[in-house]
């Protein structure tokens, strides 16, 4: 055990903060002063608590009446500053006084300045451990207490803080200057890492009131008319939520502030909410149909945190995930609930499917990891943790129904309201409410990594049921691993055809093989064993239940099982476990169906063979390619036309979106490219005379074949519209198609931008991983990165930090020597984990090359 894994003696716990700040974005530091009442469970001449790069400039202690004063000794380890006096404190109520001073944070965690390059915001992001950096504090979730703020700052500047404004004036401070003093009402019990603050230029939305809760959504000045999707949006979510959990909002208001630049997307801090701006803010008249869901879904998450996590909270970071996938669950539930056109849960299998990628890495984690420094939580927000997460929860709503699950939901909200709970505390109240075995389902699930390979065959007798010959083992992405002896227990819900149609047939399968009998009359022509692919597995059929699949089944399976069974085929290949040739074929034959997520599934499949032929060097294997994909694609465009027409679906408008892409980008289709420019150009001149859903795209195809002059125009266009308060996905069109540009000059270009600090520091991380995931910038890019690192690590921000070096598991193998002796030297703290992953990945894309490519273009040659 290391000094960094440091908790806080349970003697002494606070009720109430009583902080007081002064602070404003001109500034590169704040002062303040924080009353902590507590209370001490023992006697004790020290009071230890959580401070991080805080000046401590005096401290006292207040007990019956008596003051004393307190030397302090802060640990730059464990984070900690203990308070020592004199007359040692008796058991009760005492009140620490405390004065400080901090700097404003470069990376976008404790309290730092936010800014896009145009707009500039004191901001705050305290989860998982930054509180500390903020003021002294018991910083764990276990801690609850109060928190009331009063901010000091600049006049004509916007300050909010968790709780509603009590009081405000202005004055002349004892410098002579003016200026503004807010004080906020005290909010309820908090973690520490629930603690916000904004001050800036903002203006809002018009306030609206559901029930007595007033909801305002803030921009920075001059974007006001963008929060109009959110501000309507929360006033539908808020009473929806109260329903569900039969427990009203529990806070004084809901803020909601998109701010210049945000490291996490977004945060539920309680009463004042943080959102990068593309999250948030939205021009309806420039915003693609994707882009409006993300915003609806993380608008949808933050709320539901509010119940869930704020008024329960966990007891410790090891149970992060049930916050965050609780909440990623909810929020897709009630987007589809609210509007059930958005298909939520199809946009979820692409967050399902790259949760499946990493969880079948040896490198992954269970759900419920050991967390013993700061450096291991903030390694919990990843895939596994939200997304693998939210399917695990799902599956188990699924499977023992709707209304049991909200039952047990609300009981378990009453009993542990405004305290703390852990995993099995859910579970228990969920087994109670249905009368399942939820708990050891739930557990095998959640305290084992990785997930199960399900193999499936069909048996038909000539007398008597068909059965499901059933058997399981962990899946792993990389051929040759050692079989583990894991088994889960999974409720598997499969569907399939008899001579009266198609069903649903439900049971836990928890053993290593199992029969199961179907409920079938007559001939069993498909079985699909993931229906609805909401299981959070992989499924392996045997020659004839594929093949039954593919000639029965293909028009009956759904688009979301369409993706399931190609990502599967697709797993299996990775695995060592199929051959990519007949999987050319399933691309084929999937590439007819009229449903936009499958369409984006065989594209991305596509895109992976192609970069795997371009780097054998065959140009008439990459030329068979392309004529194939033109084959495939042409006709559906031509039919759909290159203009959206009046009436159309969204799935069809959904569809020319990516026709257009995989045309332009992978089949080199001139007509696409010639169009794509012409369309970029009238797109540039006017952002909504382009449908936006065909924006990024065409951008996209356009900046692949762009040349100097082009990649000018993008640089200068992206300025222009970041200055000019555009919306945030106008601005994005033209930032996060630089990497598409192919030459030298524009990589070298792009990097300059990154340096100079013109690319806002929220994007920074995501610019990196663009650029070192494409071939033509990955050298570049790697250089950059290695003679970089310090101020990468100063600037990209601590979960930035992790995609970046995750990234560089998109390198060649060549490259691997030089990561390995990079980091030999330079730790990477908080993405360790980051790291290893990136190496496997690595290993495992070179060891698929490798494998597969001599029958892949083999079977390429034979297309057409």
């Amino acid at each position: 055990m290391t000094q960094r894994a440091f908790r806080l003696p349970a003697i002494a716990r606070p009720i109430r903060y009583t902080v007081e700040l002064t602070t404003h974005p001109d500034r590169s530091d704040f002062v303040g002063t924080v009353e902590v009442d507590l209370t001490l469970s023992q006697p004790s001449a020290q009071i230890v608590l959580h401070a991080r790069e805080l000046t401590i400039q005096r401290a006292s202690v207040e007990q019956a009446g008596q003051q004393q004063p307190c030397s302090v000794s802060l640990s730059a380890t464990e984070e900690s500053a203990t308070f020592s006096c004199a007359t040692p404190l008796l058991p009760g109520p005492a009140r620490l006084h405390i004065a400080f001073a901090g700097p404003l944070a470069p990376t976008m965690h404790g309290m730092y300045l936010s800014t896009d390059g145009v707009h500039r915001a004191i901001c705050t992001q305290c989860e998982a451990t930054d509180a500390r950096a903020i003021f002294p504090c018991f910083d764990e979730p276990e801690f609850k207490a109060e928190l009331k703020w009063t901010l000091r700052t600049k006049p004509g500047l916007v300050a909010l803080t968790n709780g509603p404004v009590s009081e405000r004036h202005e004055h002349t401070d004892s410098a002579g200057n003016p200026e503004q003093v807010v004080a906020f009402q005290p909010t309820k019990p908090v973690s520490s890492y629930l603690a916000a603050v904004a001050i800036g230029d903002f203006e809002s939305s018009p306030e609206v009131f559901v029930r007595d809760i007033p909801l305002r959504v803030y921009a920075p000045r001059g974007k006001g008319a963008q929060t109009a999707y959110a501000q309507a949006l929360s006033a539908r979510l808020l009473p929806w939520y109260e329903e569900y959990f039969a427990f009203p909002y529990p806070f004084a208001k809901y803020d909601q502030v998109a701010v210049p630049s945000f490291d996490a997307g977004a945060m539920e801090n309680i009463g004042l909410v943080l959102f990068r701006q593309n999250l948030l803010l939205m021009d309806p008249k420039t915003v693609s149909w994707r882009q409006e869901k993300t915003i609806a879904r993380v608008i949808a998450h933050e709320m539901a945190h509010q119940w869930f996590g704020n008024v329960v909270t966990m007891r410790w970071w090891d149970d992060l995930w049930l916050n965050e996938a609780f909440a990623e669950w909810m929020a897709h539930k009630i987007v589809h609930a609210l509007e059930p056109s958005y298909r939520i849960w199809d946009d979820f299998a692409e967050d399902k499917m790259r949760a499946l990628f990493d969880d079948a890495l040896q490198s992954t984690h269970s759900i419920y990891a050991p967390v013993a420094t700061p450096e291991q939580a903030l390694e919990m927000f990843d895939s596994i943790t939200y997304q693998k997460g939210c399917a695990v929860m799902r599956m188990l709503e699924n499977f023992i129904g709707e209304d049991d699950f909200r039952t047990g939901l609300r009981a378990y909200m009453q009993e542990f309201q405004y305290g703390n709970a852990a995993g099995a505390d859910l579970w228990q109240a969920l087994q109670r409410a249905s009368g399942q075995p939820v708990g050891p389902l739930m557990n095998s699930w959640v305290n084992q990594s990785g997930f199960p390979l399900v193999s499936l065959a069909v048996h038909q007798p000539t007398t008597g049921p068909a059965a499901l010959v059933l058997s399981q083992k962990r899946f792993f992405s990389a051929p040759g691993i050692a079989p583990t002896e894991q088994v889960w227990s999974i409720p598997m819900v499969v569907r399939f055809q008899d001579d009266l149609g198609v069903h649903t047939h439900r049971f836990i399968f928890d053993g290593s093989a199992h029969t199961e009998p179907l409920p079938a009359h007559g001939p069993v022509r498909f079985c699909y064993g993931n229906a609805g692919d909401i299981g959070f597995y992989r499924l392996a059929p045997d020659p004839d239940a594929l093949q039954g699949l593919l000639q029965h089944g293909f028009s009956q399976l759904s688009a979301i099982e369409h993706v399931g069974l190609i990502e599967d085929q697709w797993a299996l290949i990775r695995s060592g476990a199929g051959s990519v040739e007949p999987f050319v074929d399933v691309l084929c034959a999937a590439a007819t169906i009229p449903e936009h997520s499958v369409l984006r599934t065989v594209v991305d499949r596509f895109g992976v063979l192609d970069r795997l032929i371009k780097a054998t060097e065959d140009r008439p294997a990459r030329l068979k390619l392309r004529a194939t994909l033109s084959a495939l694609l042409k006709p559906q465009l031509a039919a759909l036309g290159f203009t959206p027409q009046p009436g159309e679906t969204q799935n069809d408008l959904q569809r020319r979106a990516v026709l257009l892409g995989a045309l332009g980008s992978l089949a080199h289709d001139d007509e696409v490219i010639a169009s794509a420019a012409a369309a970029a150009e009238t797109e540039r001149l006017d952002p909504s005379a382009v449908d936006a859903n065909l924006a990024g795209p065409i951008l996209a195809v356009a900046a692949k074949y762009g040349d100097e002059a082009r990649y000018d125009l993008w640089v200068q266009t992206f300025l222009d519209r970041k200055r000019s308060g555009r919306s945030p996905q106008e601005v994005a069109r033209y930032l996060h198609t630089l990497s598409s540009f192919r030459l030298p000059i524009h990589t070298e270009k792009t990097l300059g931008l990154v340096e100079r600090g013109d690319i806002p520091q929220e994007a920074l991380s995501q610019i990196l991983v663009q650029l070192l995931s494409v071939r033509h910038a990955q050298q570049a890019a790697w250089a950059f990165f290695r003679s970089r690192w310090d101020l990468l690590r100063s600037r990209v921000g601590d979960m930035g930090l992790s995609k970046v070096v995750e990234s560089l598991g998109f390198l060649p193998a060549v490259h691997r020597p030089e990561i390995c002796d990079f980091f030999s030297t330079r730790t990477p703290a908080g993405a360790e984990r980051a790291l290893t992953r990136a190496l496997e990945r690595l290993d495992q894309s070179e060891e698929l090359r490798q494998r597969i490519t001599p029958s892949l273009l083999a079977r390429v040659h034979r297309l057409g």
